[in-house]
């Protein structure tokens, strides 16, 4: 396995003329982007101020009577906006295409074996359903990848999203829907051969009462962490001091919320990390360094929590 360095190194010394000219002409796209942009709004002001000064009076001149229009002029620059980020977009999807084809399989590479990554393809629902995180009315998923752990343990693995839809009455009185997210993220699956033969879920901590809730000898990791385990006493030997420390570090150093959950031989790892392996805006360099290095540390981190969970699992006394 290289180091985050020694890959990056590899990445910008191969040979990636295709998508350093592409991200050239996405960076040339994204300059005439930003003029139609600014040309259009500054147009829709104009117009909306020669409205409003044609349109008033000496009584009607008042905030009861401008608020509205300035309001549309706002939301009328907002939709030119995003529709003219739309319109002209097409380099930038092809440079993260191609970010896609090349970079991303090369870094996922470096920690999992026989690598299959399907960037269009999302994890299966009925996967994500089976840990039974929440309640959701709206699934998508991209960035799948299935691959090996030390070319034996199955691992898959994608980003995915799910919203609620819900019901809220606006300022007039009228009911509107709209959609609130409740994860976005990586989401993992890792099959072992060894089952724990109990179930043991560890979540930011919330303050659960439960029955099965397990009270751990660390003070800072349940400041952190809430655990339940079905069976206590393999509970506390799965959770040793060096894996609660990993999880006490990532924790900190991320300030991201994740969960762990482990059901027999299956371990199913979820952090809310949002958008991943996206190419990201456009730098001073086709692969954005500081970008590539936030998606190292999360495979990082995934890779040796597992392979940590593994081996305790398979030498616990179960």
């Amino acid at each position: 396995m290289k180091t985050f360095d020694k890959l990056y190194k590899d990445l910008q010394n191969a040979d990636n003329s295709e998508l350093n000219n592409i991200w050239q002409e996405a960076k040339k796209e994204n300059e005439k982007v930003k003029k139609i942009r600014l040309i259009t709004c500054l147009v829709i002001s104009i117009m909306m101020i020669i409205l409003i000064c044609t349109t008033s009076t000496n009584n009607s001149f008042s905030m009861f009577f401008i608020l509205p229009k300035i309001m549309l002029m706002v939301f009328a620059n907002l939709f030119a906006y995003v529709i003219i980020t739309i319109l002209f977009s097409k380099q930038k999807n092809e440079y993260n295409k191609k970010y896609k084809e090349l970079i991303i399989p090369k870094l996922m590479s470096n920690f999992y074996n026989n690598l299959e990554y399907f960037p269009q393809k999302g994890m299966p629902q009925y996967i994500y359903k089976e840990p039974k995180y929440e309640h959701y009315d709206l699934y998508d998923s991209e960035d799948y990848f299935e691959a090996q752990i030390d070319n034996k343990y199955s691992i898959q693995m994608a980003e995915v999203k799910t919203q609620k839809e819900e019901t809220y009455e606006d300022s007039n009185g009228e009911t509107k829907t709209r959609r609130v997210t409740i994860f976005h993220g990586l989401f993992a699956k890792i099959i072992m051969d060894k089952s724990i033969d109990s179930e043991l879920r560890i979540t930011r901590n919330r303050g659960i009462l439960s029955k099965n809730k397990l009270k751990m000898d660390s003070s800072k990791f349940e400041k952190h962490f809430d655990v339940e385990a079905s069976n206590k006493i393999i509970g506390m030997q799965i959770l040793t001091a060096d894996i609660m420390e990993k999880l006490i570090e990532f924790r900190e150093k991320t300030n991201m919320e994740f969960d762990v959950y482990i059901k027999y031989n299956e371990i199913y790892l979820r952090f809310h990390s949002g958008a991943m392996f996206e190419a990201g805006g456009l730098k001073k360099e086709a692969i954005d360094e500081e970008l590539l290095e936030k998606y190292f540390y999360m495979l990082n981190f995934t890779y040796n929590l597992s392979k940590k969970l593994i081996k305790t699992i398979e030498e616990c006394q179960i």
